[in-house]
């Protein structure tokens, strides 16, 4: 069964660290979310967030029965990563937009 809700990150080696930022997107938004619990309600899982942007808390509820993923969580950190290569493998910086991190 597909899993609804995707947590996506490189595979790599954890260092025991646990990173709850990532970017959340949904058919209608994304944006810098941290995770901040996970719940079970049969049928249902329930992830609290909070929106980095306007920092307040909100709510998904993803029905596991749901055949087609409807949000996807990017790890911030490998996001964070890509950019700081990107960044070094270019001598102009012009075309690289501000990213906060």
């Amino acid at each position: 069964m597909p899993t609804i809700a995707s947590f996506l990150h490189r595979g790599r080696e954890g260092n025991g660290a646990t990173n709850y930022d990532f970017l959340m997107v949904t058919p209608t938004t994304f944006g810098k979310v941290e995770v901040q619990d996970i719940c079970v309600e049969e049928p249902n899982i329930i992830i609290e967030f909070r929106d980095c942007a306007v920092d307040q808390v909100g709510h998904i509820r993803i029905n596991v029965h749901d055949p087609s993923p409807r949000v996807l969580f990017i790890s911030w950190q490998d996001i964070r990563n890509m950019v700081i290569v990107d960044k070094h493998n270019h001598v102009d910086d012009v075309g690289l937009l501000e990213f906060d991190y």
